[in-house]
């Protein structure tokens, strides 16, 4: 059996460009009564998210009593829209996107009218999204783009075919689960200004190699084709991360000893920061523009010493002049985390989701949600953001752009098969819930932030590993608005797994050992990466 190649998909995305509503003026009906003049304006909104209109300015010269009547009347898919209003003001959810006609019929006490339109612009983001097809006999990958209203959607890659019958694909009916695969895609969602297009880095692999390619959202995979960033001939990349402006990007690359690189988005600029260490499997992290944080095994032995060091985006900085943001060492303190999954910057400190022990380890250990206390690494000392509930795999978490909120993915409780996503504030003073827009029975998986903060996106899909499931997901930050943007699917020939953005990453050291990157990922094809199944 062969260890599938996996894309790895690192996300840029802004909202598309943004206008104002557009007042289409008054415009009087039969009835018309002179001095009652109707007044509409509606405010820019998001799909999923209510739009709000206002007649309030509206008018009658001689003080009689309005009554007001909303109804939409046109939608940018020419289709009917039922929602209706009255009271001076009106909202509604939009459900694609673009300009919308909103109609405010205003009367008076006489049963005089006077009609006014509005304009509401609905806007949508633009999600990346990789895309496997699996066959019995030949396996291909490809990322794409799609609308958070579901409409666009594109590739931005040529897929990649994949075929060896001698695999054991072939005749058997083997299938891969491509989507509850932790670590096994390194995503990420931030945000550009809206004059600028969304942008995406993710890896390409062929026969012979591996490509770290970067496309924006008008790209295609032939008149617009991606750009390259790493040097060739290439090994695997991890946990691509854009800086905070989306100039540059930084990646792990696992040959041999490894090494931590940058480059700018046209491929130019190509940076090695860090070398001959023992690099972890957990995204790097941009501190600011111009500097970067990773984790790293400082043992000697095969007892884990885990650092957080960070340095300068220069050649070699990171091996001459780095710096220790935390510092992990059993033998000083046996509270201290041997695992690090992922870890993320916050004003609060450093939030790291890690343990004493990984899921891998046997017996498996938990993976909690910690906020470090100051520079240690005690787990004692840390304040523990995600316990009970569904606190005993936490991990896979994203921060939301105003620094307070944590969403991150776990088990649904005690025995249960399938995952759900929680939020908790990263002060700790409030306890983790359920995301109610996550659904009991399915693994909803890898959430991030979108629409600055108002929406979260994710993965959802069968808890046995099936190309079923919602897919793509999108929702509102209060849980509403759920909606499936792309769903899993295929037929008895094929399975088509759609998987969008995520956080995760996976440190696979068993308890007490500590494993180099290139050691890790064997581990992860062995463990985690395709969990098989037979199709009858």
């Amino acid at each position: 059996m062969r260890l599938h190649p996996w894309i790895v998909v690192l996300s840029l995305v802004g909202c598309k460009a943004s206008h104002p509503g557009v007042d289409l003026g008054s415009t009087p009906d039969g009835g018309n009564t002179p001095g009652l003049t109707a007044v509409a304006s509606c405010t820019e909104g998001l799909v999923g998210l209510r739009i709000s209109c206002d007649g309030q300015q509206s008018s009658d010269a001689a003080g009689r009593a309005l009554t007001f009547a909303w109804s939409v009347t046109g939608t940018p898919d020419k289709s009917t829209d039922s929602s209706t209003g009255s009271g001076s003001s009106f909202s509604f959810a939009p459900k694609i996107g673009g300009t919308y006609e909103v109609t405010l019929v205003v009367s008076n006490s006489d049963g005089g009218s006077s009609i006014a339109k509005a304009g509401a612009l609905a806007d949508t983001v633009p999600l990346f999204y990789r895309q496997s097809t699996i066959t019995k006999s030949s396996d291909s990958f490809a990322v794409g783009i799609v609308n958070s209203d579901g409409t666009g959607a594109h590739l931005l890659s040529c897929p990649v075919m994949i075929a060896d019958p001698s695999n054991g694909d072939a005749g058997a009916g083997n299938r891969g689960t491509y989507a509850d695969t932790p670590g096994a895609v390194g995503t990420r969602v931030w945000y550009r200004p809206n004059n600028l297009p969304a942008v995406v880095a993710f890896e390409n692999v062929t026969a012979s190699e591996h490509q770290l390619l970067v496309n924006n959202e008008d790209g295609d995979c032939s008149s617009r084709p991606a750009v390259r960033l790493d040097a060739t001939p290439a090994a695997q990349h991890l946990m691509p991360r854009f800086s905070p402006s989306g100039a540059r990007v930084a990646w792990i690359d696992v040959a041999s000893p490894g090494s931590l690189q940058t480059a700018a988005l046209d491929g130019s600029d190509r940076r090695v920061v860090r070398t001959a260490a023992k690099l972890k499997n957990a995204p790097p992290v941009w501190v600011d523009e111009t500097h970067l944080s990773w984790v790293e095994d400082a043992s000697a032995d095969m007892t884990p010493h885990l650092q957080i060091a960070s340095a300068v985006d220069a050649a070699g900085a990171g091996d001459s002049a780095r710096s220790t943001l935390l510092d992990c060492n059993p033998a000083a303190d046996p509270s201290a985390l041997t695992v690090i999954n992922q870890f993320e910057r916050s004003a609060s400190g450093l939030v790291v989701a890690g343990g004493l022990k990984s899921r891998t380890a046997n017996p498996p250990g938990a993976t909690l949600l910690y906020r470090m206390a100051a520079s240690g690494c005690s787990t004692t000392a840390a304040t523990v953001l995600a316990d009970e509930p569904g606190g005993s795999y936490a991990w896979d978490f994203a921060l939301s752009p105003d620094g307070v909120t944590l969403v991150y993915s776990a088990v649904e409780g005690p025995g249960a098969g399938a995952q759900d996503l929680w939020l908790v504030s990263i002060d700790g003073s409030v306890p983790p819930s359920r995301f109610v827009g996550s659904a009991p029975g399915v693994n909803d998986i890898g959430p991030v932030w979108i629409a600055d903060g108002k929406q979260i996106s994710w993965t959802q899909v069968a808890a046995d590993g099936s190309a079923h499931g919602g897919g793509l997901m999108v929702a509102n930050r209060d849980g509403t608005g759920v909606r499936s943007v792309l769903t899993q699917g295929g037929s008895s020939a094929a399975d088509i797994y759609v998987v969008g953005a995520t956080n995760r990453g996976l440190d696979c050291s068993a308890a007490g050992t500590g494993v180099a990157v290139g050691d890790a990922l064997l581990l992860l094809g062995a463990v985690f990466f395709f969990r098989r199944r037979r199709r009858a």
